[in-house]
Order: structure tokens, then sequence, then C-alpha cells
């Protein structure tokens, strides 16, 4: 139906809200140069083919496959993440267990530390809280599955981004009045739980209240708000 998907567009903003997809199977393809964000559940998302686009997509309750792009930054809360013959991608995700790559290169990943307001909501009713709240509902975010190791040739498939960098990821794809996504995952590689976790969140916390409540900071508090889980 064409209420579930975005094809073809160039240059646009394109939106769904709370209640406009409401579970349903969702389609994104050939688009390029575009701002898309889908802030509702999603029972499966498929984008495909999308060049230099940045995209937000909220409670995917099965899968998000992410194929043919190139030169974009996506934003996904997933059962599932896999991605096939795409390049050069900034992914932030949130998936219980491994993200998934294959024939894909140059691929950086980063842990969601921020959401909308109704992501929550939207969590609960595509099933995922109980998911992300189990013992394999970890997000793996730092341990990509790579389905094809030697395809392409030379390596360089993915690389795991670091807090500064997610940052920048993040103040992209930011949508107003987010909130801390509190759920488990990998710290950053710099080795945020080195600290006890109360005084990490404490820091950063301050940290967050005395830079005018820009979206960098709020992601800061989150992230090592995690750091305690």
């Amino acid at each position: 139906p064409k209420d579930f998907r975005f094809l073809e567009r160039k240059g646009e903003q394109l939106a769904k809200r709370s209640g406009d997809v409401n579970g349903i199977d969702f389609l994104i393809d050939g688009c390029e140069d575009c701002h898309i964000i889908i802030l509702d559940h999603v029972a499966q998302i498929f984008i495909d083919y999308c060049k230099r686009c940045t995209i937000v997509i909220g409670a995917v309750a099965s899968s998000a496959f992410i194929r043919n792009c190139e030169n974009c930054r996506i934003k996904v809360i997933c059962g599932q993440l896999r991605t096939r013959d795409c390049v050069d991608c900034d992914l932030l995700v949130q998936v219980p267990g491994q993200p998934i790559i294959e024939s894909s290169k140059g691929m950086r990943f980063g842990p969601v530390l921020t959401a909308y307001p109704d992501c929550e909501k939207h969590l609960e009713e595509a099933g995922l809280r109980k998911r992300f709240e189990s013992d394999s509902g970890r997000c793996q975010w730092t341990k990509i599955y790579d389905f094809s190791p030697s395809n392409p040739p030379g390596g360089n498939h993915w690389s795991a981004l670091s807090r500064a960098e997610a940052r920048e990821v993040a103040v992209v794809l930011a949508q107003p009045d987010e909130v801390p996504l509190l759920l488990p995952r990998d710290p950053f590689l710099e080795g945020e739980e080195e600290e006890a976790g109360g005084e990490v969140k404490a820091k950063c916390m301050e940290d967050a209240a005395g830079s005018s409540a820009s979206s960098v900071s709020i992601e800061e508090a989150s992230s090592c708000s995690l750091a305690d889980g």
C-alpha cells in the first residue's frame, strides 16, 4: 500500500508519526538525499538502494533489512539487523545480540543513546522491551557478525564508532525532546565502564545539565547511564 512506502524520492523530508504505521511492514526504496523519519512501531522495515539519506526508524518488531545503500546515516531499534551490499554507512543500532552484515564495506556502528518521547510505548507495542531485558538481549554493537568475511576482499568491512563519533552521528539524527534510551548494550571501546557506575552516571548528568541541554550532552548522559547496567 502506498501509505507504507517511500519510493524514489529525491531531496525531500519524509515522515510517519505515531499511529501512521501501527505495526505494518514499511518499505524505503530508491531514495536519495532525503531526511526520513518513521517514529512508530513497525513489523519489518526494508531500506533498499538509498543514497546519502538520513533515516530514523522507531521500534521494529522483527527485522530491519538494509540493502544496496550508500553513504547513509541510519538510526534503528529492531529485533534483528541485517545489511547486505552496503557501502560507507553509519548506523546507530539497538538490537538484541549481534547486528549482521553481508557483502558490505566501510560500515560504522554505534549505539542508540537517545530516542523520541513515544519510543518507550512503541517498544512495548512491538514486543521488544522483553527481548532487550532477557539474558540474550544485550546489544552487541561492537561485535558485528560478518556473514561474508572475505567479500568484498581487502577487509575494512566494519568498525565501531568512538563515543565522540557516535555523538556526531546522533546529532544529525536527533529528534525534538529526545530522552535517554536505557537498554543493555556494549560499552564504548574506550572503556566507559572502568569507573563505578554511580560515579560515571553522576558525572555525565552534571555535564548534561551544564551544557544548555544540547543533543550532544543528552546523548553523553544516556551513554554513561548505561554503564552501571
